[in-house]
């Protein structure tokens, strides 16, 4: 990361199985993103579609990497000069066998193989796809819905190296750390986090910033099933912007909604600058990385030979 920046994490709610309506509220929030300096947006898990459909209707809507249904994203990145990133239901391309790529457990006799990632689009800010990342650590259903991601990769961007996790996959250590010692100083992630998990959002987003000293911006859906609580971690490990969670029943100050800027419950975005400064200072005072010990890392490479 060479130059400071504002980033931003939505949180919205999505009108389930309407990807026009979702998307015209992911171009509402890319308007406020740019109208508050961003260089950048993070928008939901699934932010498309919505999380909660019945399978039928969720694989009817899966759609390729490289389809037209992003056209009015990649405008807005091109007319804000702003890099998206946003969860959709990837229609697998037919040469990815279930077989070879699906999550244990996926393949039950009389049900649909799976066909779809579970997916986030990059989007540069010339409106040109950057990348795509496909989430790995599955929840439940979703194993009997989607295959399973292949890598943790990292972007080189613009704004710097940046690598995405996609909800559960920020649940496991590994992820972020693999992230991290492949160079990424920035880790987003698009979630549908539930409301029954809201703890555990907050203490894994800021955990995985702190062990790795990265930033980490998360993006969630706020609905009867999910926790909103947008945010965006400092690489110590400190919340520095938050959103509305039902449980706390305040908005943060850093946050903009739809409408203005007091009330709590709407479409919104969270700020914050993201400094390479800061990152080299937490760097310095929080030794981490200076004593990584590779045995160490080796021993659990090793433990873990066992675990199926």
């Amino acid at each position: 990361m060479k130059n400071s920046f504002t980033a931003a994490a939505a949180q919205f709610t999505p009108v389930s199985g309407d990807p026009e309506a979702n998307l015209r509220k992911m171009e509402k929030l890319c308007d406020m993103a740019a109208e508050a300096g961003a260089s950048l947006i993070v928008l939901p898990e699934l932010a498309l579609t919505g999380y909660y459909l019945k399978a039928d209707a969720l694989r009817a809507l899966a759609v390729p990497q490289d389809g037209s249904w992003s056209a009015p994203l990649r405008k807005k990145a091109k007319e804000h000069h702003l890099l998206i990133a946003v969860g959709y239901p990837e229609l697998a391309p037919a040469a990815d066998a279930p077989a070879a790529s699906a999550a244990p457990g996926s393949i039950t006799p009389g049900r649909p193989a799976p066909s779809m990632y579970n997916s986030c689009l990059l989007i540069g800010s010339d409106g040109e796809i950057i990348g795509n990342a496909r989430k790995r650590y599955l929840w439940g259903r979703e194993k009997r819905l989607f295959l399973k991601g292949a890598s943790f990769d990292v972007f080189e961007t613009e704004l710097g190296e940046l690598s995405v996790l996609l909800c559960y996959d920020m649940e496991y250590p590994e992820p972020s750390r693999i992230a991290a010692l492949k160079g990424a100083d920035l880790i987003l992630c698009p979630a549908a986090w539930s409301r029954k998990a809201a703890y555990r959002w907050r203490v894994e987003t800021a955990a995985n910033a702190l062990f790795n000293l990265v930033y980490v911006i998360g993006a969630n859906f706020l609905d009867e099933n999910c926790c909103g609580d947008a945010r965006i971690v400092g690489p110590d490990g400190t919340v520095i912007a938050e959103g509305f969670t039902p449980e706390a029943g305040t908005a943060a100050e850093n946050r903009t909604s739809a409408e203005n800027q007091t009330a709590v419950q709407e479409d919104c975005i969270v700020t914050a600058l993201i400094s390479p400064e800061e990152l080299e200072r937490c760097r310095a005072e929080i030794p981490y990385w200076q004593d990584l010990d590779p045995e160490i890392l080796a021993e659990a490479s090793h433990a873990a030979e066992g675990v199926r």
